[in-house]
This record gives structure tokens, sequence and C-alpha cells, in this order.
């Protein structure tokens, strides 16, 4: 798997384009700048968005072309970020350390994204916010972006039952035309979260 994204970050071009995902824009503009990690960055739209907006930011991911990437984009806009190149299933997390905690269409199996989930939640402070933006497993009718495999797509009652351990503010199936880069670019069905760690 690393290979394919490596190979997918391998060209020049930004394949999910260099502006932040909209719903991750909107919502981090409500929240108090702090200390931010934001796992399965890849290029680092994000990342950068959120250094430019005065948050501190870890990124983790486990490809080096991300990573290098990111790096580049980060140089452009004149922020820093850390990005550490590892696997986020992987990753260590730091008890009680980030503010926010953030997914931007990030798959993974439902025992991965069970056990993801409480990694985050020990890695949030109290009060902390994980917040989320993800493809419902209705976008298999579009084929506009994400996995074709409805097991790493998401339900609503599958979300409450990986959540159970937050309050949730948040947790919205819709659809909207997506237009980020190559790779999610049209009429798509999403999941927008956003949790509170108690």
């Amino acid at each position: 798997m690393k290979e394919f994204w490596d190979q997918r970050f391998a060209a020049s071009k930004y394949k999910y384009g260099k502006k932040p995902n909209n719903f991750f824009y909107r919502y981090l503009r409500s929240l108090s700048p702090g200390k931010i990690l934001l796992p399965g960055e890849g290029e680092g739209r994000n990342a950068v968005f959120a250094a430019r907006n005065r948050w501190e930011v870890t990124a983790v991911d486990f490809s080096i072309k991300g990573k290098e990437k990111a790096e580049r984009l980060a140089t452009e806009n004149q922020v820093e970020l850390t990005y550490i190149h590892k696997d986020i299933l992987d990753y260590e997390y730091p008890e009680h350390e980030f503010d926010a905690v953030s997914l931007i269409f990030v798959h993974l199996s439902p025992d991965q994204t069970a056990s993801l989930y409480k990694k985050i939640y020990q890695t949030l402070r109290p009060g902390g916010i994980f917040f989320s933006q993800l493809y419902s497993k209705d976008q298999l009718r579009y084929g506009t972006g994400g996995p074709k495999n409805e097991a790493m797509l998401y339900s609503i009652a599958e979300l409450e039952n990986y959540l159970q351990d937050f309050h949730i503010k948040k947790l919205k199936k819709h659809e909207r035309l997506i237009n980020e880069g190559d790779m999610h670019f049209g009429h798509s069905s999403v999941i927008d979260f956003a949790a509170k760690k108690t």
C-alpha cells in the first residue's frame, strides 16, 4: 500500500490540490489555534492551511513522496510543520498531547478504524476535538473518489459505534460537489463529523 501512495504522489502535480478540504477549512476556522495532529496527511494541503492559521501542526503519513511534497508546500507558504514519515497505525500516539485531530478521507478496514479512533481519543487533551470528512457507502454509485471496497466506506451507524467514547457534536451524511485535484472530483456522498473528548 505504501508503494501505491508513493507512486501516486511521485508526480510534481498535487493529486488532491493545494487548497484545504472544504470541511477542514470551515471547521478549523471555528476553533482556537493550538496543537493539531493530522494522520494520513499525504501531500500536506490541510497541514499547511492549519499552519498558516497559527496552529502547531504534526502530520503523519507513510508516503515519503507525500512528505516531500508537503514540505515543499510548507516552504512555498513560509510556514513550519512537523511531518513524521510513519504508518498511522504504527505511530505512537502520545497521551493528552493535542487539542485537535483531523482525518480527511482516511479510509481503513473496520478493525483498523476502531483501533485508530481509540488512539485518537488517547492522544487528545480533555475537551479536544476530533473532526473528519469521509466517503459514505453510497459513494460507490458515483465513482468520483475513495475506495471501491464498501467495507472501507462508512455509515452513520458505524461511526456512532467508533465514536462511542466521545461526545458527538456533529454527524451528518450529505451529498456535495467535490473539486479537490484530479482524484476527488464530482458529485459525492460524504459524512462529516466532529466529536469532543470529555
